[in-house]
């Protein structure tokens, strides 16, 4: 077998194992989202950390695909998160460039940006069709939990998904 060779199916693998992560997130999301008030929002985590290791266009690929999977958990966010999550996942990886991206606070800044800014997305949205929409502040302020244990968690899911990307080397 030539470098060449094992370096592709090397990518093949890494690739295959991150989707198996997406779906497994979203599975475990939409199981436990309704159950828990502390729940975070592992689909997006996943999206941005995979986004440091893969690229802005594999983050963009990543990211629609994650955002289709993430719209069916709420039909009426559908259109919105096909837009959001690739832009995410794309500014994520132009970040991760940018700032150290193995520091446990960079994560966790990035993490909180990322689910605030898909928040806002949300609610701009859900203003312009519905048109009586809450405020921002209102949308904020009664899903503390969420962006507060997507924060936490953030750095366990980088080391996750570090570590099957570092698989296979």
């Amino acid at each position: 077998m030539h470098r060449g060779q094992r370096i592709v199916e090397g990518n093949n693998r890494k690739i295959l194992y991150i989707c198996a992560l997406l779906v497994a997130v979203f599975m475990i999301q939409g199981s436990f989202t309704g159950r828990s008030r502390w729940f975070p929002d592992l689909v997006l985590l996943v999206v941005i950390f995979t986004a440091v290791f893969n690229g802005v266009f594999g983050a963009l690929a990543f990211g629609l695909a994650a955002g289709i999977l993430r719209g069916l958990l709420s039909v009426h966010t559908f259109s919105a998160d096909i837009i959001i999550f690739p832009v995410l996942g794309a500014a994520a990886a132009i970040l991760s460039k940018t700032f150290y991206r193995q520091s446990p606070i960079m994560n966790m800044l990035v993490a909180g940006i990322s689910i605030c800014l898909l928040m806002i997305v949300h609610t701009l949205y859900f203003a312009a069709i519905f048109g009586d929409c809450p405020g921002l502040h209102v949308v904020l302020a009664g899903s503390w939990r969420v962006i507060v244990s997507t924060i936490l968690v953030s750095p366990l899911v980088f080391l996750t998904i570090r570590g099957l990307w570092a698989s296979e080397r």
